[in-house]
């Protein structure tokens, strides 16, 4: 169950609308006894020497506790205008790279998950970008989970079956995530 490297920094991506959702603090939603949010933050501490969560003013006031409870976890506020304005400025501000990225709204069913997801890519030399992504449906799903050697350039993907990892974007995928816990 060991990572064979560590990441120096990971973002948790928590300043959306949760617009799917209709609730933009859908990772504080309980699976497992736990809000989703603590539970990445638990894994990551795993393989992960600093995390900061990225939040807008919708979302910050709610997790700020998380912040001052962990002094390993340092809260950025920007703009909150979208995930994709959000990622270029954390991206841009912070130059180490690999740096693993992820939405605040994805659970892992084990640590094994992302231990071997982080191994993996690790292991790819023709990539920049690599992300993990589950089949449902017969086709392949972004889950909100990157690790970024470069900014730019050949992007990849690792799939995993899709009651590994959730992207709890809508009730539906809350309820299917519930189900792992029984």
């Amino acid at each position: 169950m060991t990572s064979t490297s560590l990441i120096d920094i990971c973002l948790i991506m928590a300043g959306g609308s949760g617009s799917r959702f209709k609730d933009p603090l859908k990772y504080m939603r309980e699976i497992c006894g736990e809000s989703i949010l603590k539970r990445l933050i638990r894994q990551l501490k795993l393989v992960c020497v600093n995390i900061i969560i990225v939040a807008s003013d919708k979302s910050l006031y709610k997790i700020s506790d998380l912040c001052r409870e962990d002094f390993n976890i340092d809260c950025v506020e920007t703009s909150g205008h979208d995930y994709v304005s959000d990622l270029i400025i954390m991206l841009s501000s912070i130059r180490a790279r690999p740096i693993l990225i992820s939405g605040a709204d994805v659970f892992i069913r084990s640590i094994d998950v992302l231990i071997d997801f982080i191994n993996k890519a690790f292991s790819l030399k023709d990539a920049n970008i690599i992300n993990l992504a589950v089949y449902e449906n017969d086709q392949e799903k972004l889950i909100g989970l990157s690790i970024f050697f470069d900014d730019r350039g050949v992007w990849r993907n690792i799939s995993y079956d899709s009651d590994e990892v959730f992207d709890i974007d809508t009730y539906e995928d809350l309820r299917r995530a519930e189900n792992v816990c029984r």
